[in-house]
């Protein structure tokens, strides 16, 4: 965490770098890239000055102006300003304020899920904007023939600022600046992005700079069976069982993630996706752009659910997970219990239901995919509980070696005492809770290609432990 109060000077604070305002020459000789942000920034001031550059805070970067590169930078931490009087304040997931002057700013790639929070004594001059406060006007001159510009920017963090004027899920207020194609998501005053409402949350409404390209984090078109997330399309279905799903894996890679590739990174939280290798002898990963884009990357469950590997900490905690958004779009969760056996209707060591996909004895993948489901068999990174430190790929039996022959899948229910209704935990010391979580089991699919015709391959539901990595496929909250 990072305080400041208030001081005779410049009151400017940033989760990487306060101020900025030195150029040797009128190239972009200030280069910030590639940097996280974890540590929330707080300014906390009681300023009457009318002097427009003041007081801001950013999740990166406070003030900056002058010649300016900014590129690829992630804050995940809450920014919030706050001032007792009615002096202007600015505040930005990753910048507080930019200042346009003679020489050229740019911003390109940067990546703000914080929540985003400013204030005054009567918030008229209050500046809020999931990526950036204010870009202030051009000051003349030179600074009149010189372009700032913010492209491919993120937001999906919460931003609150009663001056609504001054309020935008990209910029609060944009006075000169252009944002392009910029991705817009997170909610403004409470107010959650839509394709719907784009154009009046992207940036304050007083805001007399340009936006174009602009695209919502996420979009809806159930008549044509797909939805746009993160800047990716995905198939859905809805099945038999009257929930929508979505028809492939998901593919989004959360801010300050990386793929890993890794097999002692037993807390990466994501992997990439799986694949029989060139020889047909074993399974690997790869970060081929085409394979991620269909099968999607592994999560390991504490990260489907939108949390870090290792903040379950008691059974309790896990249980209240049921149904989480996690990774999911607003609208969609994590597959509860109840979602898994009423599609698929077997779960080993519970009664079996009935359901339209359920044979009596399986739930052929047959069935699922005839209506559109497109399941198959993509393997998982195994580590089977918190004491591993090093897991292994499964996936591959080499009288299968031309397709991974099993898998498992992303759930949000913890796994229950066989027969029972009772979630349950192993601990550190057994049947001791204080000793700590030794391993969780969630419910998930488990698709079984393991078998000579593809007519009896099988999809029924399955305990995963949860530092198994899997894919993740979500299903809508609501059927209609």
């Amino acid at each position: 965490n990072l305080t400041q109060a208030a001081n005779a000077n410049w009151q400017s604070a940033g989760g990487i770098i306060g101020f900025q305002e030195a150029s040797q020459t009128n190239e972009k000789d200030n280069i910030i890239s590639g940097n996280t942000n974890k540590g929330a920034v707080t300014v906390t001031v009681e300023n009457t000055t009318t002097h427009a550059n003041k007081v801001a805070a950013g999740g990166i970067l406070g003030e900056g102006c002058l010649a300016l590169d900014v590129q690829n930078n992630t804050n995940t931490a809450a920014i919030k300003v706050t001032n007792a009087a009615a002096g202007t304040v600015y505040a930005g997931g990753i910048f507080g304020a930019l200042i346009k002057n003679k020489y050229e700013i740019t911003s390109t790639g940067n990546v703000n899920t914080g929540s985003v929070s400013a204030s005054t004594s009567d918030n008229a001059a209050a500046m809020a904007g999931g990526v950036i406060g204010y870009i202030a006007p051009s000051s003349g001159g030179d600074a009149n023939t010189v372009s700032l510009t913010l492209s491919l920017e993120k937001n999906t963090g919460a931003v609150t600022c009663a001056n609504t004027a001054a309020a935008g899920s990209i910029a609060g207020n944009n006075a000169s600046g252009t944002l392009d194609k910029c991705i817009a998501g997170g909610s403004v005053n409470g107010t959650a992005l839509t394709a719907a409402n784009l154009n009046d949350l992207v940036q304050g409404s007083g805001s007399k700079g340009t936006v174009t390209g602009t695209i919502p984090v996420f979009s809806e078109n159930l008549a044509d069976g797909y939805f746009t997330y993160h800047n990716k399309k995905y198939n859905v279905v809805k099945m038999k069982d009257g929930k929508w799903w979505m028809a492939q894996n998901l593919a989004y890679l959360p801010a300050g993630k990386t793929a890993s590739t890794d097999l002692k990174a037993v807390t990466a939280g994501v992997f990439a996706p799986i694949r029989i290798n060139a020889a047909q002898t074993a399974a690997e990963f790869t970060t081929d752009a085409a394979v991620v884009a269909s099968n999607g990357y592994l999560y390991q469950a504490e990260c489907a659910l939108g949390l870090e590997v290792g903040a379950i900490t008691t059974l309790e905690q896990a249980v209240a997970l049921e149904g989480a958004q996690g990774l999911c779009p607003t609208g969609w969760h994590v597959p509860t219990f109840a979602d898994i056996q009423n599609l698929v209707g077997k779960i080993p060591q519970q009664a079996a239901v009935t359901t339209p996909y359920f044979s009596g004895s399986e739930c052929y993948m047959d069935a699922l995919n005839a209506d559109g489901f497109n399941m198959a068999a993509f393997g998982a990174v195994s580590i089977l509980d918190n004491t591993r430190t090093s897991g292994s790929i499964t996936g591959f039996m080499s009288s299968y070696k031309d397709h991974l022959s099993s898998g498992m899948f992303c759930g949000s229910s913890v796994g229950r005492v066989d027969g029972s209704d009772t979630p349950t935990a192993t601990y550190n010391t057994a049947g001791d809770p204080a000793s700590g979580i030794k391993n969780l089991q969630f419910y998930g699919f488990m698709p079984m290609t393991n078998k000579a015709s593809t007519s009896l391959y099988t999809c029924n539901g399955t305990k995963v432990s949860y530092r198994i990595a899997a894919p993740l496929r979500c299903v809508r909250d609501k059927s209609e």
